[in-house]
């Protein structure tokens, strides 16, 4: 069964929520993106096989189906990469993370497990709690503006290490 995390997809100032899927199977190193992703989703590939190996994960013959739904909708930007990795982390591991479908990630991320903002983050954030999201993992950025949020977690992290410490429960 495919591993899902929750993002936000914007169309125009719209969010939409994306459910992003990762399934793994034997073949050679590889990481395909689909569901009418852009070219710098699909460049985050490059970005998600990276911090992999950063974090130890053997991936020798294996590989890395993401699928990002609804698949019909176009999907831009790199604000994708957090939930694409932790999705595929979440396939790779016996050690199943603690998310559901009220929990959104919405982050870049550099080739060294940096969580790092995007154009469009703002709106992103600002639909992800129009959408009713209950907890949000964030790059670190200054949401201290976003104080009229009530009842929604917004968790600002630097690195994928600490993204993962956070949702094993350890503290950051």
């Amino acid at each position: 069964m495919a591993s899902t995390v929750m993002s936000i997809g914007l169309q125009g100032l719209k969010g939409e929520r994306v459910r992003v899927e990762a399934d793994i199977r034997i073949d050679k190193e590889q990481c395909v993106i689909i569901g009418l992703p852009d070219a710098s989703i699909k460049e985050s590939k490059e970005r998600i096989l990276s911090c992999l190996h950063l974090l130890d994960f053997d991936l020798t013959m294996k590989k890395i189906t993401i699928h990002l739904s609804p698949a019909d909708i176009r999907k831009s930007g790199t604000g994708f990469d957090g939930a694409m990795l932790l999705a595929a982390i979440q396939e790779l591991t016996d050690q199943p993370l603690p998310l559901d479908d009220s929990i959104c990630v919405i982050t870049s991320l550099s080739l060294h497990g940096e969580l790092v903002p995007f154009h469009g983050l703002l709106p992103a954030i600002q639909q992800a709690l129009t959408l009713g999201f209950k907890r949000i993992y964030l790059p670190p950025v200054d949401v201290s503006f976003l104080d009229f949020a009530q009842d929604v977690e917004l968790i600002p992290l630097p690195t994928v290490e600490a993204l993962l410490e956070h949702l094993r429960g350890q503290s950051t």
